[in-house]
């Protein structure tokens, strides 16, 4: 078992009763995303309950973004304020799910993918 701990919230991981990797964290457990697993790709993680809480957290490149579930959501770079629009990363496949959150509260989404 290995435990990190940010001062915050500790993640720690672990196996399953099947021997499957388990991350536990804030309360949550996941299971890996199958796929190919070595240095250079990243892992993902799912909740096993998939209850699709929101994380906000930040993109490799610095920039603002949601994960929902399966699905992330960029910032809309016009956005200022308290008030801000997040669209899907695949907007420029079609997709027009959009969330609108004031403060980090998501008050409004229409998460209507028209993709997997």
């Amino acid at each position: 078992m290995y435990i990190f701990d940010d001062g915050h919230t500790a993640a720690w991981f672990g196996l399953s009763s099947r021997g499957n990797e388990v991350l536990n964290y804030g309360g949550y457990r996941y299971h890996r995303a199958s796929g190919p697993r070595n240095a250079s790709q990243k892992l993902r993680w799912i909740c096993i309950k998939q209850k699709h809480l929101p994380v906000f957290t930040l993109s490799r490149f610095g920039k603002p973004v949601i994960q929902m579930g399966k699905y992330r959501f960029n910032k809309y770079c016009k956005s200022k304020g308290p008030k801000a629009r997040w669209t899907c990363v695949r907007i420029a496949q079609g997709c027009g799910a959009t969330i609108t959150t004031l403060e980090e509260m998501i008050v409004k989404m229409n998460n209507n993918h028209n993709h997997i």
